[in-house]
C-alpha cells in the first residue's frame, strides 16, 4: 500500500493527478488534521512533531498496515520523513515531494513566512484571499508552477481551500 500525505495549504484530493496514473496500486489519500474533510484541529504549539507522529501512527493503525510506502508532499514530506525516523519498520518505502521545509538546504517561501509572522498572517489571508492569480504566483515562487498549469482544476481546488476559514487558522498554525 502507499499512503500520500498532503502538504499545508491544500487537501488530500491535490493528489489527484498523481492517484489517476496509479491505476492498480493501492493508495489512500488521508486528509491531515484541520485539512480538507477533516474535523477542525488545534496543533500544538510544543510537541508538534510528537504529534504529528502519533497521528501517522494512529493512521497506520486504523488503515491495518503493518507498513507502508508513503509519499508525503511539501508539510506532508516532513511529517512522513519524522513518521519514518520513529517507526523505520512501518515505512516500507519514503518518497519526498516538493522540498520538505525544514529540511538542510530548504528555504521557506516568502509567503509562507508572512504567513508565519503573528498578526501579520491572520491580516493578508483576511484581506487578500486566495486568487487564481495568487495560487500560481505561490507555486511560481516555489518550483511549481508548471505543473499546476496544467491543471486548472487543482488551482480552483487550493482557491477553494485556502478560502476555508477552519483550514486558514490549521495553516497559520503549523507554519509557526
Amino acid at each position: 500500500p502507499v499512503v500520500v500525505v498532503h502538504g499545508t495549504g491544500g487537501p488530500a484530493l491535490f493528489y489527484g493527478p498523481l492517484l489517476e496514473r496509479l491505476a492498480g496500486v493501492r493508495v489512500l489519500a488521508p486528509e491531515r488534521p484541520g485539512q480538507g474533510l477533516s474535523e477542525p484541529a488545534e496543533l500544538p504549539r510544543t510537541g508538534y512533531r510528537r504529534a504529528a507522529v502519533a497521528w501517522m501512527e494512529r493512521l497506520l493503525d486504523a488503515l491495518d498496515l503493518d507498513a507502508a510506502t508513503l509519499v508525503g508532499h511539501s508539510m506532508g514530506g516532513l511529517w512522513s520523513l519524522w513518521y519514518a525516523l520513529e517507526h523505520p519498520t512501518r515505512v516500507s518505502r519514503l518518497v519526498l515531494l516538493g522540498g520538505p521545509p525544514a529540511l538542510p538546504g530548504e528555504r521557506t517561501p516568502l509567503p509562507y513566512r508572512i504567513i508565519a509572522t503573528p498578526g501579520l498572517g491572520r491580516l493578508v489571508q483576511r484581506f487578500s484571499p486566495p486568487s487564481e492569480k495568487s495560487v500560481l504566483q505561490f507555486a511560481r515562487m516555489v518550483g511549481e508552477d508548471r505543473t499546476l498549469a496544467y491543471h486548472p482544476d487543482l488551482v480552483k481546488l487550493l482557491v477553494t481551500a485556502g478560502r476555508d476559514p477552519l483550514a486558514a487558522a490549521t495553516d497559520r498554525n503549523e507554519v509557526h
